[in-house]
């Protein structure tokens, strides 16, 4: 059965008024919605603790109440992402870089990135672009075609740069965040 976007659209709006869970499901989130909007000028500390609370105490009752689905699709998770990274796909490779590129050119005319942020971005998506750019020329040289992915898994060196890679995209995702926790308990707890 191929359902159009509209058709999706009126599937899950049906779910929402089709039980009386949907219906609290609803509420809660618009409820939410509409205390984020109204305190989005005002930015009161309690309605911001208030509505953090409500999410968190919301997630943690989804994770506990429904523990097992939440263990299976964790460990479904983290098999995808060793599958990913010891068997890489190309188009999730190629929007990877395009990602990094554009954070790169991001990072060079922003003016609110500090300086040791800057730094870091240049490092490691200026490495993940020298990658990038090596493996283009190793497969126009070498003229792969890359929708065979058999091709790719049998030539160790794509596959060592996609995994070289992809460890760069993860040293600068963990490194963002670590950046930004420390801003934040930084400002808030200093």
């Amino acid at each position: 059965m191929e359902l159009g976007l509209f058709d999706r659209i009126g599937l899950v709006i049906k779910y929402f008024f089709s039980s009386f869970l949907g219906i609290e499901l609803l509420l809660i989130g618009l409820i939410l919605l509409i205390f984020m909007i109204l305190n989005s000028k005002k930015r009161k500390f309690y309605v911001n603790m208030l509505v953090s609370f409500i999410i968190s105490f919301l997630f943690i009752f989804v994770v506990f109440g429904f523990s097992e689905f939440v263990k299976v699709a964790f460990n479904s998770y983290i098999k995808y992402l060793i599958r990913y990274y010891y068997f890489p796909n190309v188009a999730v490779y190629y929007v990877s870089s395009l990602l990094s590129c554009i954070i790169l050119i991001f990072s060079i005319f922003s003016n609110k990135i500090n300086y040791s942020k800057r730094i870091f971005n240049y490092i490691v998506l200026g490495i993940l672009f020298i990658l990038f750019m090596g493996i283009n020329g190793y497969l126009i040289s070498n003229n792969y075609a890359l929708n065979l992915t058999s091709n790719i898994y049998k030539d160790n060196l794509l596959v060592s740069f996609m995994q070289t890679s992809n460890l760069f995209i993860l040293i600068y995702f963990l490194g963002t965040i670590f950046y930004y926790l420390y801003l934040y308990f930084k400002k808030n707890y200093d």
